[in-house]
């Protein structure tokens, strides 16, 4: 009862928030997957109907986008470059089934994640558009994923990277990276968007030790590292630090503060489960390994074809062929490289650099614009996350499974797209406000004539 309790009232407070801000609707699609498995595990009908909660996330956001729209709120269609080729890359993959050696394979990817992309390339983009919105949308992921982490580390019995079933005898839950995943979302907005100051630095606190927790739980190595990396990485530019001596010196000591984590994680997880093998340095490179394999399986299959599928690929999901691997690659990057060929990977490194170039031109830029505080928060929270996402993907996923891979740069983008915007609008006024007051000889003249 207290499950079902808990689920209906985030779903509720995620319609309240998005109804009042439309873009607070950006949490209930980044704690989706978080609230499935909290479903799954306590209420029979969410178990089994594994797609309800996605449905009703995605169905949250497109209600959110409406209101907006009828609220008249403009928007641009396309925020730049990185939105645009985002776009070039998927309808590119999409493409390419018509040559993949596993056509029946890539039907049921595409059938099964075609809705969340299209709420990721097309809609949320248009649902959070300048930095407000953005506020609204971290604060309703923030907000609804502190509830749903503190329930999935506390309130559910945990086995060995899976949570036990209530209502499914002898079932288990086994989506450890989903839960990862919403753990380190929380950890890096926790550090990185609240402002640690009186209560809220409190309150953030308990967040970061609910969110270290779960991911410790779950034994996602990835999700660790890469929160933790993010975080400390950004940090600084949300706290409108310039890249400096001073900031080099702040990134070599939180190195050497994860190095030392990472040094006794392994007695330090039996603490909070029995995942402390997971964080054994030799088993996690063993671990990792088997995914580099795979990776060069499809890379051979790749580097050994004629021009034609080098240049445009194997065709997608074309590492679900018994001949090549018979499953992803998980190393994302590899597999966009092999599956789309060069015209695929061109697009991927230009998205990368662009986006980088976008957040460096940004951090530098900071003075200039006198970006708020909350301006930098959101800007290096987005970037915070999109930096996670990349990182994963070199260790699980694949480019049609992994969705949020380019959301937040092309968020970031409109971010920046909107501060600009009105920065070039101040200068326009101040000018015409300066030459309202500017008083020339002529004006003089003609006082003097009176």
């Amino acid at each position: 009862m207290i499950g079902a309790a808990i689920y209906v009232g985030v779903i509720a407070l995620l319609i309240a928030g998005s109804i009042r801000k439309p873009a607070f609707a950006l949490g209930a699609f980044l704690c989706m997957f978080g609230l499935e498995q909290w479903g799954v595990a306590k209420i029979g009908f969410v178990a089994s109907h594994g797609s309800f909660t996605n449905y009703l996330a995605s169905a949250i956001v497109v209600m959110a986008f409406g209101i907006r729209l009828l609220r008249g709120r403009g928007f641009r269609l396309v925020n730049g470059p990185i939105h645009l080729l985002a776009m070039l890359l998927y309808a590119y993959a999409f493409v390419t089934v018509v040559w993949t050696p596993a056509p029946d394979v890539a039907a049921v990817e595409w059938r099964a994640q075609a809705p969340y992309l299209l709420v990721v390339i097309l809609i949320l983009p248009l649902l959070v558009q300048d930095v407000d919105e953005a506020k609204d949308g971290l604060r309703g992921t923030l907000i609804a994923g502190a509830i749903l982490s503190a329930c999935l580390a506390f309130m559910v019995e945990w086995g060995y990277r899976r949570i036990e079933s209530e209502v499914l005898s002898g079932d288990a839950v086994q989506l450890p990276l989903a839960i990862a995943q919403l753990g380190a979302v929380v950890f890096v907005l926790t550090m990185i968007y609240v402002p640690w100051r009186g209560i809220y630095a409190v309150t953030a606190l308990v967040l970061v030790a609910i969110a270290v927790i779960l991911v410790i739980k779950t034994g996602s190595r990835g999700q660790l590292i890469a929160m933790v990396a993010g975080a400390f990485i950004f940090v600084p530019i949300a706290r409108g630090w310039s890249i400096s001596r001073g900031y080099i010196v702040w990134l070599f000591v939180a190195a050497v503060m994860v190095g030392t984590v990472w040094a006794i994680l392994p007695d330090l997880s039996g603490i909070f489960t029995s995942e402390e093998g997971r964080f054994d340095t030799e088993r996690a490179v063993d671990d990792y390994q088997e995914r580099v394999t795979n990776a060069q399986m499809l890379l051979n299959r790749y580097l050994t074809s004629d021009t034609p599928e080098l240049l445009f690929g194997l065709g997608n999901s074309a590492s679900f062929s018994p001949r090549i691997i018979g499953f992803y690659s998980h190393v994302v990057p590899v597999e966009i490289l092999c599956e789309l060929g060069v015209v695929g990977f061109s697009l991927f490194i230009a998205i990368v650099f662009l986006t980088i170039r976008a957040i460096i031109r940004f951090i530098r830029m900071i003075s200039q614009l006198s970006a708020s505080a909350d301006t930098r928060r959101v800007v290096a929270s987005l970037a915070a996350l999109a930096f996670i996402e990349l990182l994963l993907s070199f260790k699980e996923g694949s480019l049609i499974r992994d969705v949020n891979l380019f959301l937040f740069p092309i968020l970031i983008e409109g971010m920046i797209a909107s501060v600009m915007a009105k920065h070039r609008l101040n200068r326009r006024s101040e000018a015409i406000v300066a030459g309202s007051n500017l008083v020339t000889p002529l004006d003089v003249e003609a006082q003097h004539e009176r």
